[in-house]
């Protein structure tokens, strides 16, 4: 998938419509609809959407910034989400994270596009966001993953080690690479599964939370 495909995908002011069966007796199929005007600039754009156990919707949006090039696109510097209730009602929460400069933008390897930031639904009104830190942004190598726990105030609760971010034998970095499984128990954490640089092997770790 090209980037510049990606990004240009239906002009909008950012419209989502959410198709989901909600817990109502009719047990019918809802529509539920959110709309956002902005002012100015790139529109935002839905990156990924995840729920919780009781049907309220997660949606990460981001904001083009820049030109997109050959290996990836930026976007703006700002972690921004909308928790969509069941009721209909909704919010928007933006937050500026201790992150680098890395972790906002999207990356594309073998057409397949990597974003070092990524949310997971955790225990109820809790988001596990993945990201990386390098201790020298111009060696791959030297990058780690991390998550922070943030509620839907968007006040960060913690930080967790995940491990070492992934690069290829072409010495490139694929953020995210690693896969993240929530438990069925949401109150009893995640196992996170990726693979070794330079080796055959997976490391598997299980996180409580």
């Amino acid at each position: 998938m090209k980037l510049t495909t990606f990004f240009n995908h239906y002009a909008f002011l950012l419209s989502i419509i959410l198709f989901t069966i909600l817990p109502v007796k009719s047990q019918i199929n809802n529509v539920l609809t959110f709309n956002e005007t902005t002012k100015g600039g790139n529109l935002p754009r839905v990156f990924a959407m995840d729920k919780f156990d009781d049907n309220t919707i997660i949606v990460h949006t981001i904001r083009r910034n820049s030109i997109p090039t050959q290996d990836r696109i930026c976007v703006d510097d700002l972690f921004t989400f909308h928790a969509i209730f069941p009721d209909g009602k909704s919010k928007a929460v933006v937050i500026k994270l201790p992150v680098q400069a890395i972790n906002y933008c999207i990356y594309d390897v073998n057409k397949i596009l990597y974003n070092p930031i990524k949310i997971y639904t955790m225990r109820t009104n809790f988001i596990l966001v993945t990201y990386t830190e390098a201790e020298d942004e111009t060696n791959v190598n030297t990058y780690m993953e991390y998550a922070i726990i943030i509620d839907l105030g968007g006040k960060i609760h913690g930080k967790i080690l995940l491990g070492p971010s992934f690069v290829d034998v072409e010495n490139r970095w694929i953020p995210n690479k690693a896969k993240i499984k929530l438990n069925v128990n949401r109150e009893k954490g995640f196992v996170r599964v990726g693979p070794i640089t330079n080796t055959t092997n997976a490391l598997l770790q299980q996180f409580v939370v």
